[in-house]
């Protein structure tokens, strides 16, 4: 899969090199920026922000560049932070905006910079196991970009001492899968097999585990019989019903002595007594008060016909509210506006100063009259009494009949309390029976879920041995490898000495063969730099040759470290860079190859996208000195991509 960059520039310096298809190298001395530039190259494209020297972080805020990702072209900024949810900007020369997480996703957005670049270099998304050998027991990891990438890179710290991450465990890992995925040892159907495998599995465990420990705790207890279980529920039911029985037959006899028949109906006589009593009372008072209202009406008129009469004026605005006569309420509607409510004739135009003290007369006397009325209503006291009596005699009736229930209660006080423990003792056992029943029913849900688990876990089982099978496309890649892996051998003039193959692949690690020895068996640090670099070719070229899914850019920093300079060594450098050229003008619309060198033959001179130098450093800061930590004793590695 094509994977070019053409363009980065470090925002914030006006340094902004540019790199060709085919071979690009970076040329200067030491400490003049050239692992810096591979290091932001490789952020560039996807990994995370290593340790960068103090003039790299002071001064470049961000890393803008452009790509060739398959067919399209894409425009990308990344801050130069460590924040692994620091946002990405990407636009495509078709229009598409994006603004993605570099290496870990949050709310804000549906994927990350990383699962981008996956998705559009056609590359498997796939979770596996960390530990391969112990899939059913091991945690899921991801396959991120930044592992397929590791074939496509050899940096200045591992060129000589790792191949693709080889020394470290976790990326060792990761770089065996890459291989299986890219010759089809391994698909993306084995790894969801393998992942539902997993969950099916460690259901499985906390299921039985649950049965276990259900059926330890009951073991060697009353508990134990499931059908006895059964036995106690349907009793203890049973004997519950009985009890119910026998308290309301037990209520049902207390009520029907003759006793308390008697007492009983005295308590309903005075009840009745007593409504009775009570609602004469409110009656009582209620006429004292309307005759009270009557009387304050009649004061008001009689002052108001003794000032008309004074005044030789007619009489207004007089408003009863109850009859003088009778005390009833008055309806002021009850006539129309040309009649008297309260003697319904139509009032006279005029009233006559003799009229007017016959009223008052008239009205003095029905005064006295009311008054008469008032003071004689004293039935209110002996009513007060009367409702008194009636409530003393009906307390004094309920507590009889209290007492005569109580006292029958206390004869059969050991019948209740007997009782009583029986029921306290039926309803614990229900419960306790119940509530194991339950445990029996989620021991009967769980078995079955196993079962189902155990059936679902061989049929897995037996898809994945299918999928396991190597196929004959598969050793056919892995044969081609070996063919380019030992043509580049010998086309760098790697030396011959004791031991067979002289050039393979070993099946079971996937990493190279020189000379019958592994790479950690090689003494010399320039032939492991060799190795790495002939592996690494002819990595990409047998993906150019199957079209398998490996990104179509390789970055090689430290190509001459551990190299002589005598006329022999540099004969191998040559051969090297010879054969990089070779390839660049054979593939290089599909392959671009990016090396970082001290130092290159002239035949390659071409070749040079960018040259450093002491005075013109990658960030040129006065007279302060550059240094790559990585070309330094003692500098930090880079972080872990794997996100």
């Amino acid at each position: 899969m094509r994977l070019r960059v053409e363009r980065i520039a470090l925002v914030g310096t006006s340094r902004e090199p540019r790199f060709q298809p085919g071979v690009n190298i970076v040329l200067g001395p030491i400490t003049t920026g050239k692992s810096t530039l591979m290091k932001l190259l490789r952020v560039l494209l996807g990994s995370g922000v290593p340790a960068l020297p103090p003039e790299v972080r002071d001064n470049v805020t961000a890393l803008a560049g452009e790509m060739l990702v398959g067919d399209r072209r894409v425009s990308v900024v990344r801050p130069l932070v460590t924040t692994t949810t620091a946002k990405v900007d990407l636009a495509t020369d078709e229009g598409e905006a994006l603004r993605l997480p570099a290496l870990k996703g949050d709310r804000t957005a549906p994927t990350t910079y990383g699962r981008w670049l996956l998705a559009n270099l056609g590359l498997p998304d796939l979770t596996v196991a960390a530990a391969p050998t112990r899939p059913e027991e091991s945690d899921p990891t991801s396959v991120s970009i930044n592992d397929y990438l590791r074939y496509c890179q050899l940096t200045q710290e591992e060129i000589d001492t790792s191949v693709f991450g080889s020394n470290h465990p976790q990326r060792n890992i990761k770089r065996q899968y890459v291989f299986r995925i890219l010759y089809g040892l391994f698909d993306a159907r084995l790894a969801a097999i393998q992942e539902e495998l997993r969950r099916v599995e460690a259901e499985l465990r906390i299921v039985n585990a649950g049965a276990d420990s259900f059926r330890g705790f009951l073991e060697d207890t009353p508990w134990e019989n499931r059908a006895a279980l059964e036995q106690q529920r349907v009793t203890a039911e049973a004997r519950l019903r009985e009890l119910d029985q026998e308290d309301r037959a037990a209520a049902g006899e207390a009520q029907r002595t003759p006793q308390a028949r008697r007492l009983r109906a005295e308590v309903q006589r005075l009840d009745r007594a007593l409504a009775e009593a009570r609602s004469a009372r409110e009656n009582e008072r209620r006429s004292i008060a309307q005759l009270e209202e009557l009387a304050a009406q009649l004061e008001t008129q009689s002052s108001r016909l003794t000032k008309s009469i004074v005044a030789g004026a007619r009489l207004y605005d007089l408003d009863f509210k109850v009859c003088p006569r009778c005390a009833a309420p008055l309806d002021q509607q009850a006539a129309d506006e040309g009649h008297c409510y309260l003697c319904h004739q139509q009032p006279q135009a005029a009233l006559s100063r003799a009229d007017l003290v016959k009223e008052q007369d008239r009205i003095t006397a029905q005064i006295v009259e009311t008054d008469g009325l008032i003071s004689t209503r004293t039935r209110t006291l002996e009513l007060d009494r009367e409702v008194a009596q009636w409530t003393a005699e009906r307390t004094q009736a309920g507590a009889a009949l209290d007492q005569h229930l109580q006292e029958f209660v206390s004869d059969r006080a050991d019948q209740i309390a007997q009782r009583a423990r029986e029921r306290a003792e039926a309803q614990a056992l229900l419960a306790r029976s119940r509530d194991y029943l339950i445990l029996y029913q989620r021991l009967d849900e769980a078995q079955a879920r196993a079962q189902q688990l155990e059936d679902r876990k061989q049929t897995i089982e037996g898809e994945a041995e299918q999928a396991n099978v190597v196929e004959t496309a598969s050793a056919e890649r892995i044969a081609r490898l070996e063919e380019h892996f030992a043509a580049l051998i010998d086309a760098f003039g790697t030396p011959r000495f004791a031991g067979e193959p002289r050039a393979a692949i070993n099946r079971r690690t996937f990493l190279p063969i020189l000379n019958g020895r592994s790479f950690d068996e090689l003494s010399s640090g320039g032939l492991k730099v060799l190795t790495n670099i002939a592996y690494a070719l002819a990595h990409h070229l047998t993906a150019l040759d199957f079209d398998l899914p490996l990104p179509g850019v390789l970055l090689i920093d430290g190509i001459t470290k551990n190299v002589g300079r005598d006329e022999y060594d540099q004969a191998r450098v040559d051969a090297v860079f010879d054969k990089l050229r070779e390839i660049g003008e054979q593939h290089g619309d599909r392959l671009q190859v990016i090396v970082a060198a001290n130092d290159v033959p002239a035949a390659v001179a071409d070749r040079v996208a960018l040259t450093l130098a002491a005075d013109d450093r990658l960030i040129p800061l006065g007279n302060e000195d550059l240094v790559d930590i990585e070309e330094e004793p003692g500098g930090q590695p880079e972080p872990s991509d794997d996100h």
